[in-house]
């Protein structure tokens, strides 16, 4: 857009201009379309080259290290196919146990049909083993204690004795001082007259004998492992139930059952919403009566809870308030089948109740209005009771336990 200049008439360039040899000049020059050659010029062509040798150059160095990581790939290829083989052999190793440990275990059992046939009487082998009949109640902890060294009568030859052909699978021996150290502690049963020193059973852990009149305790798993590291044992009432002989408020005879629950809003927590049982016990010569804490109350949840639901109960058995049930199972009540009875949840007593458990083996009280969390001890523990009243034709109770 720059005006082009004007020449004045008269000047030295404008007299320059119409001098001939100017216009000579001009034609010598030609026109500017011939001042730029048709082809590249020598300054172009060098740059062309040295950008195509500095692509020759990158794709030698990229081809270089593809051919390392090649071979990289071909060693790791190698190993691997190394692995693949040894795992091969394993797996026929295994195989090849598997095998013989079948043939072992039919072998053996066809040696125990033998024995058995020629053992038993006529008539009653039973070639197909039944299974153990199931346990009427819960089974007690029967270990007292632990005894450093002690060797079972037995156990010592079958450690001692040579290897059978029964290996174990390849790749699982056990060491023999890793055995021996396994085997260090064994389970001993103390004697009736013996008492093991650093355990006390006091309050609802009393010494009970069973039917089969060998005297047996229950002992709290807090208190075994307690004894195992030498600290001195809490004194206070362990867990359990403990069944004594007493008289309610009205002066009846009854058999009261107290049953501590250690840690309560714990326990409710892992039971997310069950009932949470206590061990049977017996009273007034019935068998395997229950107590039955549900913590969900009068309107159980039916189903799956969702994840509200679960945020609800653990906050309702943590911080309160827990308005739960407390309930009386007795399974197996003979005739007339009534039991009158009372249920306590701390300081809180409700009842009489008056059931008949030949037509539900389950009752008790629904609603104590009250909030459990409250009646709990020091401890974190909760102390439920039930009073039964003395049933007709009961005669005087046995031991409590």
């Amino acid at each position: 857009n720059t005006p082009t200049p004007s020449v004045a008439p008269g000047s030295t360039l404008c007299n320059h201009m119409m001098d001939p040899s100017f216009a000579g000049d001009l034609q010598e020059l030609g026109s500017p379309m011939d001042w730029w050659p048709d082809e590249p010029s020598m300054v172009h062509e060098e740059m062309v080259d040295s950008i195509h040798a500095a692509n020759a150059n990158c794709a030698a160095m990229q081809a270089d290290i593809a051919a390392k990581h090649a071979a990289s790939l071909a060693q790791w290829v190698q190993y691997l196919w190394t692995q693949i083989a040894s795992l091969q052999g394993k797996v026929v190793e295994l195989e090849d146990w598997k095998k013989k440990t079948l043939d072992d275990m039919t072998r053996l059992r066809f040696e125990h049909k033998l024995l058995r046939r020629r053992v038993c009487p006529a008539g009653e082998v039973d070639d197909e083993p039944k299974l153990p009949a199931k346990a009427k109640s819960m089974p007690l902890v029967l270990a007292d204690h632990v005894d450093d060294g002690f060797k079972v009568k037995g156990l010592q030859t079958s450690m001692t004795a040579p290897a059978s052909s029964m290996r174990p699978p390849p790749g699982l021996e056990v060491a023999q001082a890793a055995t021996e150290a396994a085997n260090a502690k064994q389970v001993r049963f103390s004697a009736p007259s013996e008492k093991p020193q650093g355990l006390s059973c006091s309050g609802s852990a009393s010494p009970q004998t069973p039917s089969g009149g060998v005297p047996r305790s229950v002992s709290s798993f807090s208190d075994f492992g307690g004894s195992l590291a030498g600290e001195p044992l809490d004194e206070g009432p362990l867990e359990g139930i403990n069944v004594v002989m007493s008289t309610t408020a009205d002066g009846e005879v009854c058999q009261l059952a107290e049953w501590r629950i250690g840690h309560l809003s714990t326990k409710l927590k892992g039971c997310m919403g069950r009932a949470l049982v206590s061990s049977p016990f017996s009273a007034w010569g019935l068998e395997d009566i229950r107590l039955m804490v549900f913590p969900d109350g009068k309107e159980p949840v039916k189903g799956p809870r969702s994840r509200r639901q679960k945020e609800l109960y653990l906050k309702k058995v943590s911080e309160g308030p827990l308005d739960g049930c407390l309930k009386l199972k007795v399974p197996d009540c003979p005739a007339p089948h009534v039991i009158e009875y009372f249920l306590s949840i701390g300081s809180v007593r409700c009842g009489p109740f008056k059931h008949n458990f030949g037509e539900s083996t389950v009752n008790g009280c629904l609603d104590f209005a009250i909030d459990w969390l409250g009646q709990v001890d020091s401890d974190q523990s909760l102390t439920v009771r039930a009073e039964i009243l003395r049933i007709p034709g009961s005669g005087t109770p046995d031991s409590p336990s």
